[in-house]
C-alpha cells in the first residue's frame, strides 16, 4: 500500500530534475487542477478507499467516457519511478507523457459511470505495448551521460568565454572557477535577463568588465548545475504495469 509516487518530469530537454510526487507536480502545464487540489483529492480517496486500493492486484483496469479523446492511460513503474502514458486510440496519434495532461485526462468524480466496451478492453493489450516501449525509450535516454548535460544559452557561453579570455587579476582561481560553473548552467529567464543587463554594461577596461560580471553572477545567486547520475540499463520486463484506464470520448447523445 505504501507506493512511492516519485517521478522525474518528462521535460528532459530542460534537464531540470524534480523529485516531486505525482500529486505535488500535478499543477503543471496542461493540468486543470493545482497540485494542492490533487493532494486533497488523493487524501480523501485514501481515507475512504485506502484499504480497498491496497488490496487491488496490479494490472487492474477500468474505463469511463468523458472528454474529446479516446485512448488508454497507463500507470507503470520501473523500480521506484512512476510513469504515466496516454496512448490515443488512433494508431497514428502521438503518445502523451506530460504529467499535467495525463492527470487532466484522468479527472473524474465518483459519479462518473464506469464504461468499458469489449473493443476498448481488448485494445488495451496493443496500447500497453506502445506505452511500455515509450517508457523504455525514455529510460534508455537517461542512461547516456551525454543526454544529461545542460543546454547552455548563447549569452551564457559568451560571458564564460569572455571571462576565460580576460580573467580578473584580483579574483582568485577558485572563485572564478565557481563563477564559470554557475554561468555554464541552465538559467531561468529572470536570471538570464539580469545577466544580459550586466553583459550589456560598458566599462572602460576588460578587467573592470570581467570583475563586474563575476560580482553580478554572485549577486544573482546562480548555482552550478550538477548532472544527475545516469540510469542503469534495464530490460523491457522490468517495466511493470500498475493500473490502466480506458477513456472513450463523449458521444453527442451523452452531452445533449
Amino acid at each position: 500500500g505504501d507506493q512511492s509516487f516519485a517521478e522525474t518530469r518528462e521535460e528532459i530537454a530542460k534537464l531540470q530534475r524534480e523529485d516531486a510526487s505525482i500529486y505535488e507536480a500535478g499543477g503543471t502545464e496542461g493540468a486543470a487542477q493545482t497540485g494542492e487540489e490533487y493532494r486533497q483529492e488523493l487524501r480523501r480517496a485514501l481515507g475512504k478507499y485506502g484499504d480497498a486500493i491496497g488490496e487491488l492486484p496490479w494490472r487492474s483496469g477500468s474505463g469511463m467516457r468523458k472528454g474529446e479523446r479516446s485512448g488508454h492511460l497507463f500507470c507503470a513503474t520501473v523500480g521506484e519511478r512512476i510513469y504515466l502514458r496516454f496512448v490515443p486510440r488512433e494508431p497514428e496519434g502521438e503518445l502523451v507523457g506530460e504529467l499535467g495532461t495525463c492527470l487532466r485526462l484522468l479527472e473524474c468524480t465518483e459519479e462518473t459511470p464506469r464504461v468499458l466496451s469489449e473493443e476498448m478492453a481488448l485494445a488495451a493489450f496493443e496500447s500497453w505495448a506502445r506505452a511500455r516501449r515509450s517508457i523504455f525509450d525514455a529510460w534508455v535516454f537517461e542512461t547516456d551521460p551525454a543526454n544529461l548535460q545542460p543546454k547552455i544559452r548563447k549569452l551564457n557561453r559568451d560571458v564564460a568565454a569572455f571571462l576565460r579570455a580576460n580573467p580578473p587579476p584580483d579574483i582568485d582561481h577558485e572563485r572564478l572557477h565557481r563563477c564559470l560553473d554557475a554561468i555554464e548552467s541552465p538559467w531561468p529567464r529572470r536570471e538570464e535577463n539580469l545577466l544580459r543587463l550586466a553583459w550589456a554594461q560598458e566599462l572602460e577596461t576588460s578587467d573592470e568588465r570581467a570583475r563586474h560580471l563575476v560580482e553580478e553572477v554572485e549577486a544573482i545567486g546562480a548555482e552550478p548545475f550538477h548532472a544527475p547520475e545516469p540510469l542503469p540499463p534495464i530490460e523491457m520486463e522490468e517495466i511493470h504495469l500498475i493500473t490502466w484506464m480506458a477513456i472513450e470520448r463523449e458521444r453527442a447523445e451523452d452531452v445533449g
